[in-house]
């Protein structure tokens, strides 16, 4: 795990990783640690041991019918809703006045914040400003060289090198040529990669055996790159704050005494989504840009598929349950929509004057594709 006060910087990555756990701290969910492959999710257990809410000892019992036919508190008098015991009346004071100002306010300052992702067009709210985004993400990439120094390989290696190679058309077509990009490629078995803000991506060893092909590599390399192109990292920072704002207006007004249900309702309900939805638009943006690259667009399909067969393989794939609870989409739900877009992604590649798929070899080495077999890292 990253320390220190820059861990609080979104890690952005291909796969899937462990939802975040407090809304009280918005640093904490800031920050995202996904793999490719799957991984224990503390909310199971969680939610297999869901149970009432326990409301203060003023025995207040939201949504009781009482005997006047009306719905209101456990304590409220008959007819129409409660009268004045009822949910609102049991309100304090201070926070009606929370209650009734927020939408105002929140509206206000969510549209003089609304933003537009590149390429997909998608509308959201953003107040983090790049510069604030960028320094982060330098500070975080720093943690990261210095927790990984030992197992970094130097850029003269096979890998390093392919990287670099298949990343630079990819940044050309992204339209970010200017930003400081900085790839590093970490000898270690996950089958992984990520990036920070600022163009900072790591790769690790674990993934070469299974993307096997230059394609295959720039449908990851696509998709971390998306994530920069649309300021994922930005938008979950500012989604932070909101849904923060939100968890502690619902816990202080409705008198929750039971706020563990309502933090996990907030994860499965709106966080867990929202994380999903940005993983989704990052492959339908990479799919896009690898295109335009000029690499075979079909190779994003076939990656994921590479990714379910290695889960099979090695017993981690997920159920319905675990890909619900994840912050990334299914393996196979991922390849089915990539295959949804795939005539959007041949139309932009025949319009980007690229040679006919038939004509490019992107495939490793031979030698590169043997040492890849046999776990041999330069």
């Amino acid at each position: 795990m990253l320390r220190g006060v820059y861990a609080s910087c979104v890690r952005v990555a291909c796969g899937r990783g462990v939802p975040l756990t407090s809304y009280s701290n918005i640093a904490r969910t800031m920050m995202f640690r996904r793999g490719m492959s799957g991984g224990s999710n503390p909310l199971k257990k969680q939610l297999q041991n869901v149970g009432k809410v326990v409301f203060r000892d003023s025995g207040y019992q939201p949504f009781k019918k009482n005997q006047g036919g009306g719905w209101g508190s456990g304590n409220s008098g008959g007819g129409g809703g409660g009268g004045g015991n009822g949910w609102w009346g049991r309100v304090p004071n201070r926070y009606k006045l929370i209650l009734v100002g927020m939408p105002v306010v929140g509206g206000g300052y969510y549209l003089t914040h609304l933003d537009t992702v590149p390429i997909s067009g998608r509308r959201r709210m953003i107040d983090v400003s790049p510069e604030t985004e960028k320094v982060m993400g330098e500070h975080a990439w720093q943690e990261i060289k210095e927790q990984y120094k030992a197992h970094i390989l130097p850029a003269s290696s096979t890998y390093s090198q392919m990287v670099r190679r298949v990343a630079g058309p990819l940044i050309e077509a992204s339209g970010l040529k200017d930003l400081d990009w900085e790839f590093i490629v970490v000898e270690e078995p996950q089958a992984n990669a990520f990036v920070l803000p600022g163009g900072k991506v790591c790769v690790f060893t674990g993934i070469f055996p299974i993307v096997e092909t230059e394609d295959n590599l720039s449908a990851v390399l696509a998709h971390e790159i998306a994530h920069v192109v649309a300021r994922h990292s930005a938008e979950n920072m500012s989604f932070a704050r909101v849904l923060t704002i939100v968890y502690w207006t619902l816990r202080l007004t409705l008198q929750i005494d039971a706020p563990w249900l309502l933090n996990l309702f907030m994860q499965v309900g709106v966080q867990l989504p929202f994380n999903r939805r940005c993983e989704s638009e990052a492959d339908h943006i990479g799919l896009l840009l690898m295109s335009k690259a000029c690499y075979n667009p079909e190779a994003a399909a076939n990656l994921w598929e590479k990714f379910h067969e290695h889960e099979g393989k090695t017993e981690k794939r997920g159920s319905s349950v675990s890909q619900f609870l994840s912050t990334h989409p299914g393996h196979e739900s991922r390849a089915k929509q990539i295959r949804a877009w795939m005539p959007e992604a041949k139309t932009i590649r025949s319009a980007s004057s690229c040679p006919p798929l038939e004509e490019v070899d992107s495939f490793f080495t031979k030698a590169a594709r043997a040492q890849a077999k046999r776990g041999f890292f330069s």
